[in-house]
């Protein structure tokens, strides 16, 4: 866990001057959307749920090289988006898998078909895909 973040996981009921963040949504339709995930959710209450969710978010582990929390999501959102989601699904229902677990095992697989990175050798670059703003956008994951 990063120092940064240590205070999010301390004291859930600490509410101290200028601690307290209000939520203004810009839209009906996000407070519809709100209310019926908390109603999904095992949290009872919008700010419950809230602190799950940014608490979630901020302590995400920046493997994406992303400069924020939120930017990693994105990435992370852009990468599930990339997927072939429904082959995968088809795929894990035909190996007695669920989605996750079908995930996991084709990269596994994949991986598996590669050299060890000891054998790549030290000080080799890798090609990196870098995103062309700061959207999240990136552009190895929308080719035409």
């Amino acid at each position: 866990m990063r120092p940064s973040n240590a205070s999010l996981t301390g004291e859930p009921h600490v509410k101290r001057k200028g601690q307290l963040i209000q939520f203004s949504p810009y839209s009906t339709e996000l407070i519809q959307l709100l209310e019926n995930d908390v109603e999904f959710s095992c949290y009872r209450t919008k700010t419950k749920y809230l602190n799950a969710l940014m608490e979630r978010v901020l302590l995400l582990e920046r493997r994406l090289e992303s400069r924020s929390c939120l930017g990693e999501l994105f990435r992370i959102l852009d990468l599930m988006k990339a997927l072939p989601v429904e082959h995968i699904r088809t795929l894990a229902s035909t190996q007695h898998r669920n989605f996750d677990q079908m995930l996991m095992h084709l990269i596994q697989t994949a991986l598996s078909e590669y050299p060890d990175i000891e054998s790549l050798g030290q000080g080799v670059p890798l090609n990196r895909a870098v995103p062309e703003n700061h959207s999240g956008k990136n552009r190895a994951l929308h080719r035409n």
